[in-house]
């Protein structure tokens, strides 16, 4: 039987996720930076561990694959989580981040989604440390860079500010959260953003970007200019370290990485589950 581990006991889980480091959301969560659940088989010494971050569609997973209890705790999780986020007809997408090469892991999950709608995937990790080297890229004429706070989302229209917000709370579970423990800069074009990059899940002298430009702004080079922006002003505040991650097969998110000097540093894989409770 699996039970949720107390913040305080989140050491004895460490061990079981120190492959997986590459993933802030998990190393924020066991800091106590980031509010999040840890399901365990064994309080005291557990060997396998579910890990549920603010964003309600992740769950990680560490440990032995062999668990008996571990397919029903699986599919509990993801029926609760159904009902609470998307009762519809439409269903509950889940990303399920697992060890790389453990085929056993693999192997459950084939178990515990048969007869649901799924696929594999392959996600990249890239990174970039001190030193690196400066790009030039300025945002487009007519453009402003500006920091994300309360008060400039204030004087967006309510559709623009509703998207970013979205994006905020899809890693931080509030706005205030978000604004206290990372941040962000935009692109303003008059009232509107055309964009945004956010840096996430800082802990210590790392951090995570999160990119996105408005469809009606895409291929004028914001996004770059962002990021760069973003780099910049991270490195001063203290980072070492930036991840990217993307999927294999986004060829632009690839190419706008390795032109701000990101360096791929692993492929890993994702399954993903379009969850209905009746299956």
């Amino acid at each position: 039987m699996f039970v949720i581990l107390t913040p305080p006991a989140f050491e004895r889980v460490k061990p079981l996720f120190a492959d997986m480091a590459y993933h802030l959301a998990i190393v924020t969560v066991l800091a106590g930076k980031t509010p999040g659940q840890v399901y365990v088989d064994d309080p005291e010494a557990p060997q396998t561990a579910l890990l549920l971050p603010t964003n309600p569609h992740r769950i990680y997973l560490a440990g032995r694959a062999g668990h008996p209890d571990l397919q029903q705790t699986i599919q509990a999780i993801l029926a609760q989580k159904y009902h609470e986020l998307s009762p519809g007809a439409d269903g509950y997408g889940a990303l399920l981040y697992y060890p790389t090469g453990d085929e056993n892991w693999q192997a459950l999950l084939d178990t515990v989604f048969q007869g649901q709608e799924t696929f594999m995937g392959e996600r990249e990790f890239h990174r970039l440390k001190l030193p690196h080297t400066t790009i030039s890229s300025p945002l487009p004429e007519g453009f402003v860079l500006r920091r994300l706070h309360e008060k400039l989302l204030q004087e967006l229209e309510p559709t623009n500010r509703a998207h970013v917000l979205e994006e905020i709370c899809s890693e931080s579970p509030s706005l205030e959260h978000f604004l206290t423990y990372n941040f962000g800069l935009c692109a303003q074009h008059e009232h509107t953003l055309a964009g945004w990059c956010l840096a996430e899940y800082r802990d210590q002298e790392r951090c995570e970007l999160g990119i996105e430009t408005q469809e009606d702004y895409q291929r004028q080079g914001i996004a770059t200019a962002l990021a760069q922006a973003v780099i910049e002003q991270a490195f001063v505040e203290g980072a070492t370290e930036i991840g990217w991650h993307c999927w294999a097969g986004n060829t632009a998110s690839v190419a706008t990485a390795r032109k701000l000097g990101f360096e791929k540093a692993l492929d890993y894989p994702v399954y993903y589950c379009q969850y209905r409770q009746e299956a």
